[in-house]
């Protein structure tokens, strides 16, 4: 019989040693391992999607009250007649109390007063 590097027979196949079960492997019993272990993560990341979601609620609510009781810079301008960007100034500065920046927007509280002017130094 010619040699063609092609083997027909499975006698003359052999399975390498890395192919074959290690001694001590407890296939059912890693399965049950891997089963729990998945049950477990399935719970856990039910709890945590119920965490998220109260979460979620809570900013919601918190979101729908902020008209209520905060005013923007251009409101805050109308009703003092100054212009937005002395508003901004006067956020910037932590002159209005209890004002925030949220992003890119000054947030000011309903209650909030106009500051009173710096006094000018006239130079001479």
């Amino acid at each position: 019989m010619v040699d063609s590097g092609i083997r027909t027979q499975k006698s003359d196949y052999q399975v390498p040693d890395r192919l074959l079960p290690v001694r001590g492997f407890d296939f059912l019993r890693t399965q049950k391992f891997l089963t729990n272990s998945l049950h477990f993560l399935v719970k856990l990341s039910l709890k945590i999607l119920h965490f998220l979601a109260k979460i979620y609620k809570i900013i919601i609510r918190i979101m729908k009250n902020i008209p209520d009781y905060l005013k923007t810079v251009r409101e805050c301008a109308e009703e003092w007649g100054i212009s937005k960007r002395r508003v901004q100034i006067y956020c910037a500065e932590g002159r209005i109390e209890r004002a925030f920046k949220y992003g890119q927007y000054w947030l000011i509280p309903r209650d909030a007063k106009k500051p009173p002017e710096k006094e000018r130094k006239r130079g001479f």
